[in-house]
C-alpha cells in the first residue's frame, strides 16, 4: 500500500477579496496514522479576519501523484553517463592519492601582516 502524500498550503489573501493558496511544502502519513509535515516555506501574513496564519492539508489527487512520478522519472535520467547498454553510470572513475603528502602544499609566508581596522 502506497503512503498518503499531502501537500500543505495556505491562504493569501489578494486584497481584491480574492485568494491565493501559496504552496509550504508536503506531508506525509506514517504507519501509525501520525503526519509528518516538511515546510519549505512559512507564511508570516495572517489572514485578513486576524484569526493567525492558516496551513492546510491537501491530499495528492490521482492525477497530481501521476505527474509528479513523471517528472521525477525525467531528472533522473538527466546528464546521467551512459554505458554502451544504455545504463546510467557514475561517469570516468577518477585517481585518488593513496595518502597525504604535506610537501604538495605551498608554503606559507608567515612575514605578512594584515591590515585589519581597529
Amino acid at each position: 500500500m502506497q503512503k498518503k502524500m499531502f501537500k500543505v498550503i495556505s491562504p493569501v489573501d489578494k486584497g481584491n477579496g480574492s485568494t491565493w493558496w501559496m504552496r509550504c511544502g508536503s506531508a506525509f502519513m506514517n504507519a501509525d496514522d501520525s503526519i509528518n509535515i516538511y515546510l519549505e516555506a512559512l507564511p508570516l501574513i495572517p489572514s485578513s479576519k486576524g484569526n493567525g496564519v492558516k496551513l492546510q492539508l491537501r491530499e495528492y489527487t490521482a492525477e497530481e501523484m501521476r505527474e509528479r512520478a513523471e517528472r521525477r522519472s525525467t531528472y533522473s535520467m538527466r546528464n546521467t553517463p551512459r554505458d554502451p547498454n544504455g545504463l546510467p553510470t557514475m561517469g570516468e572513475p577518477i585517481e585518488l592519492p593513496t595518502r597525504f603528502d604535506p610537501s604538495a602544499v605551498p608554503a606559507r609566508n608567515t612575514n605578512e601582516t594584515a591590515d585589519v581596522p581597529f
